[in-house]
């Protein structure tokens, strides 16, 4: 059976050898195909909390698409626009040093709305994230 590498990371808490505190105020965003079709809501979460240093925060609306959902961002751009600048908008109001996510979908559409409103958020998918808290 396959699984998202969130879900199987999650799966095998607490993960082998030792991370470096970030010291980071993360938020995350799901993906639609992981909350919506998967049903995975609490990994990712499980995943980010697990960091040491990481001050988690619930970004509002996670569960509302980005704007990205494969291809609507470039067949339905200006509802994909929309949906975007929402999105960004709720990033902006919790204030996160760092916008993760699960999807490189989400991963180039978050970033193409961090840089348009100026914000100095890093976008990093989870599996980034680990990969500076173990140092690499």
């Amino acid at each position: 059976m396959a699984k998202d590498a969130t879900e199987f990371l999650a799966g095998n808490l607490p993960l082998r050898g030792s991370m470096k505190s970030l010291n980071l105020k993360v938020a995350y965003d799901d993906p639609c195909h992981l909350i919506h079709a998967q049903g995975i809501f609490l990994q990712p979460r499980q995943l980010i909390k697990n960091i040491p240093g990481i001050e988690f925060v619930e970004l509002p609306e996670s569960s509302w698409c980005c704007g990205s959902a494969g291809t609507y961002n470039l067949t339905h751009s200006k509802e994909a626009e929309a949906l975007l600048k929402r999105k960004i908008q709720h990033v902006i109001s919790v204030a996160p040093d760092v916008l993760a996510t699960a999807n490189t979908g989400c991963y180039i559409q978050l970033s193409k709305g961090i840089k348009e409103a100026g914000a100095n958020i890093k976008v990093l998918h989870i599996i980034e994230l680990l990969d500076k808290a173990y140092g690499n």
